[in-house]
């Protein structure tokens, strides 16, 4: 019983770990370099498959580890898995807003416009609308 728990604890440490060291990688890429994922889709998908992929992770890990040693291993992975997701959602908390390249960030866009349009509308007298 405790080499099927091994053997299984290695096949979820393996595909929950890939997974999760590919979301870790995109939720930091995300956050220092925002040109490469604009909308934020890599940060907000990285840490809602991160989280669980790396619980699974965790728990793989102390599958794998020897019976005697287990509860151990758990609170190691599971400590480093906190930690991890810890500095994540700093990262995420602490991230500057995004402005286009040689544009006008959005919310500044609307209220620019909006601020033109009322300037524009004192200014300019108004037509009759059925002036004949």
């Amino acid at each position: 019983m405790d080499l099927v728990l091994r053997i299984l604890g290695a096949v979820v440490l393996i595909g929950g770990g890939v997974i999760w060291i590919r979301m870790i990688a995109a939720v930091v890429e995300s956050r220092f370099d925002p040109g490469s994922d604009p909308h934020g889709y890599g940060l907000i998908l990285g840490m809602i498959f991160g989280i669980p992929f790396g619980l699974a992770a965790a728990v793989g890990e102390g599958l794998l580890a020897p019976h005697g040693r287990r509860a151990v291993v758990l609170a190691a992975a599971f400590g480093a898995w906190f930690l991890v997701t810890a500095v994540l959602v700093v990262l995420i908390l602490t991230m500057p807003r995004w402005e286009p390249p040689g544009g006008i960030p959005p919310s500044q866009s609307l209220a620019a416009s909006v601020q033109a349009a009322a300037d524009g509308a004192a200014a300019a007298p108004r037509a009759a609308p059925f002036a004949s």
